[in-house]
């Protein structure tokens, strides 16, 4: 069975959709909000989903009887709210089993914010970065503070420096908020 972990779940709707759409893959979804999985963990006792479990992530470390679990990470509109990439991206790594992917979802913004010039929906992004995005990952040391304005193309090299391949990039503009889809792999 495939094991996907659904890395900053909120309130689970990533997680209950592939949980519903794969019957055969194993869906975790975790959050550091407890309060944020209430209603996910609700549902799925109430549904007597199977295939779907929900946990509170209540410290800055994974635990390490992860390691080398997961088949599939996802990261939803995260990885730009976190105030220590690299140590998440590190602990990500090492429950990812050596053939996994890291697959990321990201609003798709420039990193060179001259190029998100004239595009009013980038204004709004930079508008909820500002209120949403940077408090979270102002929020403890080291203090990250990515936002959405850090775009795409520093969050490709940000991983590659992490130590992961790109496998794919895929823009998708067909919704209100065009999101751009990152895939890597461990490097070998």
């Amino acid at each position: 069975m495939i094991k996907l972990l659904d890395f900053g779940c909120g309130g689970g709707c990533l997680s209950f959709a592939i949980s519903d759409r794969f019957p055969d893959v194993s869906v975790t979804g975790v959050d550091i909000d407890d309060a944020v999985l209430v209603e996910p963990k609700r549902k799925v006792r109430k549904t007597s989903a199977k295939n779907l479990t929900f946990l509170t992530q209540t410290s800055e470390h994974l635990n390490e009887s992860l390691i080398e679990t997961f088949d599939i990470i996802i990261m939803n509109d995260v990885m730009h709210d976190l105030p220590d990439p690299v140590s998440i991206l590190k602990q990500l790594k090492n429950i990812l089993k050596p053939e996994g992917y890291l697959v990321t979802f990201d609003p798709d913004l420039h990193s060179n914010h001259r190029d998100n010039a004239g595009d009013i929906k980038v204004a709004s992004r930079y508008l909820t970065s500002l209120f949403v995005c940077l408090p979270r990952s102002l929020s403890r040391e080291p203090a990250a503070g990515l936002g959405m304005g850090w775009g795409y193309e520093k969050k490709i090299q940000f991983l590659e420096d992490q130590g992961f391949s790109v496998v794919n990039i895929d823009k998708d503009d067909k919704n209100d908020i065009p999101r751009e889809m990152v895939v890597v792999k461990i490097r070998s």
